[in-house]
């Protein structure tokens, strides 16, 4: 006799392989945006300092501007990353995949503007 996994079942599979997958790419962002805050941060104090000396400018506008920007990025990827560890916990939770997918949507599009915006 002959097994047959069912084509409902196999898709289901399928479907959580995709999502693990979906997941795993997820990650590999919200790890670059780690790795991208602190060096962003240290190029704009260098930035900063070498400025200051030069020319004598006051960047404390455009500064803080700046580090409220990397703040509320690094914010985003705080609660991408959370959202990312509980979906992967529990990887046939659909809501918890939902989530996880709106968390990192917003993290794309705010890495996206914090990378116009500072270079």
């Amino acid at each position: 006799m002959k097994f047959e996994v069912p084509r409902a079942a196999n898709d289901n599979l399928l479907s959580l392989r995709e999502m693990r997958e979906k997941l795993k790419e997820d990650g590999n962002l919200v790890n670059k945006v780690r790795e991208w805050i602190p060096s962003k941060r240290r190029e704009l104090l260098d930035t900063m300092t070498a400025s200051s000396v030069l020319n004598g400018d006051d960047m404390a506008d455009e500064t803080t501007e700046a580090f409220a920007l990397l703040q509320g990025l690094e914010a985003y990827r705080v609660e991408a990353d959370k959202r990312l560890q509980a979906a992967e916990d529990k990887p046939e939770d659909l809501p918890a995949f939902s989530e996880a997918q709106n968390s990192v949507a917003v993290l794309r599009d705010e890495f996206d503007r914090a990378q116009e915006h500072l270079g």
